[in-house]
């Protein structure tokens, strides 16, 4: 006869063993049902939204950013999964190239040539937007600075 522990249960009467439990030792099944709760809560989108732009804002995110430790990082990620990173990699060269038309195409290159000193060439339209993507053509360009440029990121509009 097995004998039934206690701690093989949560509180809601969930298996632990069968269900699983996470990492702080709690029921994976409870974990569950509470995120999905609290993710209905009218304030959590707006919560989780504000915390990391004030996070992505903050001095600290920016300068650990830019520091050696990150760049060494992701060099040594390149160079143990060369692999996925090739993979990775064509896969936004298929992409992009999806976004080049065969029409538009004039007067691209010397947009490129003529760019002032100090400016960048920059998209209207991302070519990879998360809500729209534009297109590579000589009407969806625009100079920038690379101030404006990088703060605009894959951004339309607002």
């Amino acid at each position: 006869m097995a004998v039934i522990n206690k701690q093989d249960f949560c509180r809601s009467g969930h298996d632990r063993q069968i269900v699983g439990v996470t990492k702080s030792s709690n029921c994976k099944a409870c974990n569950q049902i509470y995120m999905r709760l609290y993710k209905q809560t009218p304030d959590y989108k707006r919560y989780i939204s504000s915390y990391n732009r004030e996070f992505r804002e903050s001095e600290w995110y920016k300068n650990y950013q830019k520091s050696s430790v990150v760049k060494d990082i992701q060099k040594r990620y390149r160079q143990e999964h060369p692999e996925l990173y090739r993979m990775l990699h064509s896969v936004c060269k298929a992409k992009r190239k999806l976004r080049i038309p065969k029409f538009g195409q004039e007067g691209i290159l010397n947009f490129y040539k003529s760019c002032p000193t100090g400016m960048v060439v920059d998209h209207i339209v991302p070519l990879q937007g998360r809500r729209v993507s534009g297109l590579h053509v000589l009407w969806n360009l625009q100079y920038l600075t690379p101030q404006q440029n990088l703060s605009k990121g894959n951004k339309y509009g607002n």
